[in-house]
């Protein structure tokens, strides 16, 4: 039998900062327990492109808006990062940097999002918070850096996502 070819997936997520008690925090969110590939995992918001959305930041910035309940007007877009292919999901991940100038009203979309993950950068970034992983999955060998703080641990894409993010973040 011949296998059924599926077109890459375009999707988006966005790295959300702000500033909470003069500190810059970063915003990530526990995936609710789904049938997905992706349910139960530590993510940013973010998903794949509808026909609606005339470019994938739109893509990112309607996400967060329905993930987080923020509204994506009071997003400003810092960059972007590089794309990342998740196999697992067949995805071209995306990602945006977007900065609020206060700390977010989160109105986590129970159906999404089991909880909202909140971290100061420093705290993240410290050496004792990151190691690296090699997990196996869905029959692949996956090497990631993996972050663990909060009793949380954040591996996969979001993780090499956040480590591209690291190391802009400390050159400037």
């Amino acid at each position: 039998t011949k296998k059924k070819f599926s077109s890459i997936r375009l999707s988006a997520v966005m790295i959300l900062l702000y500033p909470h008690d003069d500190i810059l925090h970063i915003a990530f969110f526990k995936r609710a327990e789904t049938d997905g590939p992706h349910a139960g995992q530590i993510a940013f918001p973010g998903g794949k492109k509808d026909k609606q959305d005339a470019t994938l930041l739109e893509t990112a910035l309607r996400e967060t808006e329905e993930e987080f309940g923020i509204n994506r007007n009071e997003i400003d877009i810092l960059g972007a990062l590089t794309k990342i292919f998740i196999p697992v999901s067949n995805s071209d991940v995306h990602p945006y940097v977007g900065f609020i100038d206060h700390k977010p009203d989160f109105k986590p979309n129970a159906s999404e999002v089991e909880y909202i993950i909140e971290s100061p950068l420093n705290d993240l970034f410290k050496p004792e918070n990151k190691v690296t992983l090699t997990k196996h999955r869905h029959g692949l060998t996956i090497i990631t850096p993996l972050y663990k703080f909060h009793h949380e641990e954040i591996w996969g894409a979001t993780a090499m996502i956040t480590s591209e993010f690291e190391e802009i973040y400390q050159q400037i």
